[in-house]
């Protein structure tokens, strides 16, 4: 007969199929001795009579199913849906899915209207008692209900709640949504919860089979186990006191010389505002840091290297979740955080403040994937850089040193993009015709290899106005500086005649500006005249950088305007072109423009963000910009919010 009920501690190799492969890795922890949160297993061949709808909860007719959760009442010294020492559960798939989307877990199975005054009562915190609830009540109504009403979704997207009162309100709204759009009241009997989380499981996987095999694929191997076993565990908790946290623990190579763990801690909601080092825990956590250091070395001496160890301390007692193959550790936290977020362990905005600057230092400097998959398919990385797109208000551009970086910068959502015409010239196609306009001497060798390099030029721009298509992109024009240093570097490199002069060194005049900067106009507005013309949108922003005072900002300005006019003609409409100035020139051009298109600095138009309030960044370090912007967002209210409360003290 097929074993229904798997204990953890009864797993062995030969049950293995059946636990499926989180469980069964599980197994092997608690069989190696550490201590794993009590659980067991109901095999796909259970489901039939746990989820059977009879009119009675699954725990009442199921003798094996009650068994079971006597046991975890035994191993947790709690009882499940008793009022005052409620034992709650967390239900998960035990199954793979080969890649394929997995059913998120739910979590608090047993958490209602009584037991949540237990839960407040063992952590001494009932807000956090009542965040357990709300977020119950929204896992709830997402996965067991199926409820996608954008009401629902906008009482779920309200994360900082503030006092208890609020909370109430909005547990009392889940309940009223669950009711209304999801058919029936949310269940207050922890046994039936059980048995619909159970259902809700099963669901999801079979559902999902058949989506795959109507697809046309019935050909196929289906990568939906419809066997799918669920892993039931006694939950624990990392926010229910100062003394717990959650992290994670990083198994490399064996290496003698080195000492400190590498991986990091979360600490409770109290205090949680970013990832701390392991060996923190050594002075603050001793008993916690030796297991993991015991940990650490058996599970390196065995081979299992690559491997990430998550875990929970509970009131100082450490729980191991599960372990799992990992490429790549910063994957793995933002992995980590984001399932944290889901199951409403943290927030957004507690998230976000997690990725530290050191691990966001060490993130910069690899390359442009993140666990061998690029950043911009990594889902979990999307989720995080979602969630800093909504908090930030400064305007990330990148900054492009090459035309072939456009494209990737708008994938890792680049909010505009900053080229230099410098960078385009020092390109090694394009150097040796510009080292020659700048050593010729006469005017007409000196417009020959102009208008050469207005050809090369137009194509450049061309590739970032179209991978940017409509988004601003701030084009820097030669500095006069630059032409100046290049002359001075010639100088110093030719011949001199007897009477010590140099010899074929150009004379730089203000005809050589003006011809250069119209040249240089005419390939932007050329460029973005062919990408208008081809369906694409155009944006281009010009920094007049050399101007030296207003009136020669203005003058530039009217150039520009003209070379718009010969080049675009009808098409001008369609190019929503601004001019700008460098920051050396704010002093005195401030106030005195007379021009609706001429700004100071970068420009962005967009939502909240403002043209005063951009930053640069290279191409490959766009996503953590990103997130680096939003920790900035945050520390700003964080310090305004400090301000309005009265902590800031000033002395006259």
């Amino acid at each position: 007969m097929t074993k229904r009920i798997i204990l953890l501690e009864e797993g062995t190799a030969a049950l293995k199929e059946l636990m499926g492969p989180k469980a069964a890795g599980l197994a092997d922890m608690v069989q190696a001795g550490w201590p794993v949160p009590a659980g067991f297993v109901l095999a796909a061949s259970g489901f039939g009579q746990a989820c059977a709808h009879s009119g009675q909860p699954s725990c009442d007719r199921d003798d094996e199913l009650a068994d079971a959760i006597r046991y975890l009442e035994q191993r947790s010294g709690k009882r499940f849906g008793h009022a005052a020492n409620p034992l709650l559960l967390a239900v998960r798939s035990g199954g793979t899915l080969n890649g394929q989307t997995m059913p998120a877990p739910l979590l608090h199975i047993g958490l209602n209207d009584r037991t949540v005054e237990g839960l407040a009562q063992a952590a001494n915190h009932r807000m956090y008692a009542l965040q357990c609830y709300r977020n119950a009540l929204l896992q709830y109504g997402r996965t067991v209900r199926g409820i996608m009403d954008k009401r629902f979704e906008e009482e779920a997207g309200s994360d900082v709640m503030q006092d208890e009162a609020e909370l109430e309100r909005s547990i009392a709204r889940c309940k009223t949504w669950i009711e209304t759009l999801g058919g029936t009241p949310f269940p207050q009997s922890p046994e039936v919860q059980l048995e619909e989380a159970l259902h809700a499981m099963q669901n999801f996987v079979q559902e999902s089979g058949d989506r795959f095999a109507n697809d046309g694929n019935q050909a196929l191997p289906d990568p939906f186990n419809r066997k799918n076993p669920a892993l039931i565990q006694a939950m624990v908790y990392d926010g229910l006191d100062v003394q717990s946290g959650r992290g994670m623990l990083f198994i490399n190579q064996p290496d003698p010389g080195r000492k400190e763990m590498q991986g990091f801690y979360l600490a409770s909601d109290a205090d949680r505002s970013a990832s701390t080092a392991l060996e923190e825990l050594c002075g603050t956590k001793p008993d916690v840091y030796r297991m993991l250091l015991e940990m650490r070395s058996e599970l390196e001496q065995g081979g299992e290297s690559g491997q990430a160890v998550e875990f929970v301390v509970e009131s100082g007692q450490l729980h191991v979740l599960q372990k799992s193959r990992v490429d790549d550790a910063n994957d793995a936290l933002v992995k980590m955080l984001v399932e944290m977020v889901k199951q409403g362990s943290m927030t957004k905005d507690a998230a976000l403040r997690c990725v530290n600057s050191v691990q966001t230092a060490e993130m910069r400097n690899r390359n442009d994937t993140i666990g061998n998959i690029p950043l911009f398919l990594n889902p979990n990385w999307r989720i995080m850089l979602g969630w800093a797109d909504e908090i930030r208000e400064q305007a990330v551009f990148a900054h492009i040193r090459h035309p072939g970086e456009a494209r990737l910068a708008r994938e890792y959502g680049a909010d505009g993009a900053f080229c230099r015409i410098e960078d385009c010239l020092r390109s090694p196609m394009r150097w040796p015709y510009a080292q020659k306009w700048i050593q010729a001497n006469g005017i007409p060798d000196r417009r020959q290899g102009m208008w050469r390099l207005l050809p090369m030029l137009q194509a450049d721009l061309e590739q970032v106005l179209e991978a940017m298509n409509g988004c601003p992109v701030a084009i820097q024009l030669l500095d006069r500086r630059w032409i100046e240093q290049q002359i001075s570097n010639l100088e110093s490199v030719s011949e001199r005649d007897e009477q010590g002069r140099t010899s074929n060194v150009p004379a730089m005049d203000e005809e050589w500006f003006r011809d250069w900067t119209d040249m240089q106009l005419e390939a932007v507005f050329r460029a973005a005249l062919k990408i208008i013309r081809e369906n694409w949108r155009a944006r281009p922003e010009i920094l007049l950088m050399f101007a030296n005072h207003h009136e020669e900002i203005q003058a530039m300005a009217e150039l520009a305007d003209d070379v718009a006019e010969q080049i675009l003609g009808m098409e001008k409409r369609h190019c929503r072109y601004r001019l700008g100035h460098g920051p050396e020139h704010a002093s005195q051009t401030a106030g005195s423009e007379k021009r609706s298109n001429l700004y100071y600095g970068l420009g962005l138009d967009h939502d909240r963000r403002n043209e005063t309030n951009v930053v640069n960044s290279p191409v490959e370090q766009l996503p953590f910009t990103r997130i680096a912007a939003a920790q900035t967002t945050l520390a700003e209210e964080a310090a305004k919010r400090l301000y309005s409360n009265g902590n800031i003290t000033t002395t006259a």
